[in-house]
This record gives C-alpha cells, structure tokens and sequence, in this order.
C-alpha cells in the first residue's frame, strides 16, 4: 500500500495554544531589522530608525489589519489566494496565488544567505556586511560595549532568528501550491504529496531545499529585490480586494466579524497606502524594476492559459470504441 496522499484535505490538521502561537508570530517576524544596515550607511542612524518606524506605520500596520478583516470575512483555506479568487475571479486568484508562492520560495532562501552571511563574519567583523562587501553592522556595534562578546551574542541571536523565520517560510511555502492544485490550477500529481502518516507536504518541503540551495549563490540584495516584486503585487491584489469585499459583503453579514474601523479614512489606511507605497517602490527602483513586475505579470497571465487549458482537456470526455458483432458504439468516458 502507498504511503502517499494528495490534497488539502490530507494536510494534517493542528491545534494550537496561546504559547504556539506566540512562537509562530515570534517566528514570522524574528528576523526583525537584521539585513537594513546599508541604510544606516545610506541615510544616517537617526533616519534608519525613522525609516523603520514609519514602515511599521504606514505598510505594516494598514498590512496587517486588511489582512486581519479579510481573513474573518473570509475565511477559507488558501488565504490570500482564497480571498482573490472569490472576490476577483479565478484570473486574479491564480495571478494571487503563483505570486505568493513565488515570495514564499524566494524569501526562504533570503534568510538561509543572510543567516550563512552572519556566520561568516565570526572573526572577519572589518568585513562584515549583509553583502559581503565592507561595511559596519549591529554586531559592531553590539561591540562598543560589550566588547568581542557582542559581537558573538548578536551573531547567534541572528542566525537563530532568520533560521526560525526560514522554518516559518518553509512551512507556509510547501503548502501555497495544495489550495491552487485541487482547484486543477497546478499539477496536483506530486506537488501536494503528503506523508500518509503525519500529513507532511514532503514534495513541497524538498522543493523549497532545492531552490534555497541553487539561490544561495546569489547576493542577499539580489533575493531581496526579486522577492520583493511579486509582494508589492499581492499587496496591491489585497488593496482592491479589501474595497470589493466592502461594497459586495454588507454590515448585516459581517456580524461577529471584524472589520477596521475609522471609516473611509480607515478604509483609506488598510488599502490607498499600501497600494500608494508599491506603486512608488516600483517607479522608484528604476525602469528596469518596473519592466521586471511587468514581465513577470505576463509570464503568471500566460501560464494561467496554459493551466486552464490543460483541464479543460483533463476534463473532456474521451470517446472508446467498443465492437459488439458487425456493429461498433461509441461510448463517451467522464
């Protein structure tokens, strides 16, 4: 007999505690401001930290909250993809959910570079940067008071973070293809294998370690921005979904449900801003970038065609000659 199952439905299925989900919101955010010390460079220390606020303010928070709505509007397996697909359409929710899992592959590898990338500045800190290249980080300056101690306790509080983050990555992105395949969206013939006695998407675990090791060659700026293009592109999918589901989704229905509050300066908050923040991005990292998006919009459109047409032909019926004496009838197979 086979150990393997398909689907989401074979997913195993957790419950957890108040504690699990300290740990699981620790891990999806532990990486923390590791990684920004060209802006200290850049900028000067006192504009990194407004910098970092006013990101938590201005995209975390409104990201936050749309997603927080959405998700006790809506809520359903798939998340983001979920969301899109029912209230865009199934175009949308497939440009939703491929770019998702493109984010999700390409972020677990930014983590696994910026965590081998500290390891290798133990005892090179002149150096050091995320980058490789010569440069001044927190773990110097960890270093102006406590001394080479510092320096060795920041190292290991970092690589811990982005390896937990990584984890974190790891367990989301095996699992962003299961929703989209039983939709007959992706090949479900081996992507959404899972492990019959534990439910494990072991297919989609062994792809993302294949594709973190082929990427951790290339530089963590580099990761960065390719991971950064299909984000910008949910977000700004989230931003129109947010204000569709406010015009198609009633008061009366959301009983019970949260929904942001402060009205159209509110709603303005959790879905203009972001979508404000990714438009600017894009126009502000070059033509090139912007092409970039573009292309990679085609490519997600493109295969979308492709996925639909290959159902459709998975899909139709097949006709089989069967031969009964001197006559022979069709037979139409579902």
């Amino acid at each position: 007999m086979s150990n393997k199952t398909t689907g989401v439905s074979n997913l195993q299925q957790n419950q957890y505690s108040v504690f699990s989900i300290f740990c699981l919101i620790y891990c999806s955010a532990s990486a923390g401001a590791f990684g920004v010390e060209e802006i200290v460079s850049g900028c000067g220390p006192g504009m990194c930290i407004g910098v970092l606020i006013g990101m938590a303010l201005v995209w975390g928070m409104p990201v936050v909250l749309g997603s927080a709505e959405l998700s006790s509007v809506m809520p359903g397996e798939g998340g983001y993809y979920y969301w899109a697909k029912h209230t865009l359409g199934e175009f949308w929710g497939y440009i939703m959910g491929i770019n998702i899992a493109i984010s999700f592959y390409v972020c677990s590898s930014t983590y696994v570079v910026l965590a081998v990338n500290y390891l290798a500045s133990v005892d090179h800190w002149e150096l050091w940067s995320t980058d490789g290249s010569t440069g001044v980080g927190f773990a110097a300056v960890m270093a102006l008071g406590l001394g080479k101690a510092g320096k060795i306790i920041f190292v290991v509080i970092a690589v811990v973070s982005a390896l937990s983050i990584f984890n974190t990555n790891m367990a989301g992105g095996a699992r962003s293809f299961f929703v989209m395949a039983d939709d007959s969206l992706f090949p479900r013939k081996w992507i959404t294998n899972v492990s019959k006695k534990r439910g494990v998407p072991y297919v989609g675990v062994i792809s993302i370690s294949i594709v973190t090791l082929l990427m951790m060659e290339m530089e963590f700026k580099a990761l960065v921005l390719i991971q950064v293009i299909p984000i910008f592109v949910c977000q700004a999918l989230v931003s129109v979904i947010i204000l569709k589901a406010r015009r198609d989704i009633p008061a009366e229905e959301r009983i019970g449900c949260y929904t942001v509050g402060g009205g159209k300066l509110g709603l303005f908050l959790i879905t203009f801003l972001p979508a404000l923040i990714c438009v600017v991005a894009f126009y502000l990292n070059g033509m090139d970038y912007f092409i970039g998006g573009l292309v990679c919009a085609v490519i997600a459109a493109v295969l979308y065609i492709i996925a639909r047409k290959v159902d459709r032909k998975m899909l139709m019926p097949t006709r089989v000659t069967v031969s009964v004496g001197k006559h022979s009838d069709e037979i139409a197979n579902q």
